[in-house]
């Protein structure tokens, strides 16, 4: 296996790796709600380190994955898309670092929006906008690519990817204080995205060469 494939690969397993990290997290956690609570406020529980290392190991990944892109879509000339992708997998490595401020009344006790902001936890929130943001974007900056490619299938799901995250993301803020849902819509958002990242890195892997 060359060095390309060797990217990719870890491309493949980013998404999946990230997942179970919040998924292992989230069922073994006490008093935490996958409805309610994000992602990366199960840092704040007794076992954090899961999440956290569920963000440093994806966030290396998708990083590596941004350079096997970049060789593998080389003759249609796909340049921002991995540059992008390469900003998630940085922010993603910067939100494990970063920890979350307590919200969301989590851990217990915590007010539902709190009242004070840490420099960690707004540092947390910018990358974290990176990764909602970055990767529907990127799924955008593919049409070209599959449309050049002739892969209409692939260009469709890209657009229905990139359309539907930036939808779940205007539901979830159309009222910040309602969160009784924020943890529900963020993992679907997320999911949509990282399986789009799965799948690209999967199809780049059986058709580079």
């Amino acid at each position: 296996m060359n060095g390309r494939a060797v990217l990719l690969v870890g491309g493949v397993l980013a998404g999946p790796l990230f997942t179970l990290a919040w998924v292992v997290g989230e069922a073994i956690t006490p008093r935490y709600s996958a409805m309610r609570n994000l992602v990366s406020e199960l840092a704040l529980g007794r076992f954090g380190w899961l999440p956290e290392a569920g963000f440093y190991v994806s966030g290396v990944l998708v990083l590596g994955l941004a350079f096997g892109l970049w060789w593998a879509f080389r003759p249609v000339r796909l340049v921002w898309a991995p540059i992008i992708i390469g900003l998630v997998g940085l922010s993603l490595i910067g939100a494990g670092h970063f920890q979350e401020d307590p919200a969301n009344g989590f851990p217990p006790g915590t007010p539902v929006i709190p009242t004070t902001r840490t420099m960690h936890g707004e540092l947390h929130d910018v990358f974290g906008d990176v990764i909602i943001y970055g990767l529907p974007i990127a799924a955008l900056l593919f049409l070209r690519a599959f449309h050049t490619l002739g892969r209409r299938a692939w260009l469709v799901y890209s657009l229905v990817t990139g359309l539907a995250t930036f939808v779940v993301s205007f539901v979830a803020k159309l009222d910040p204080r309602d969160v009784a849902e924020a943890g529900l819509q963020q993992r679907i958002g997320l999911t949509i995205d990282f399986l789009w990242l799965t799948l690209v890195a999967a199809f780049a892997l059986r058709t580079d060469g």
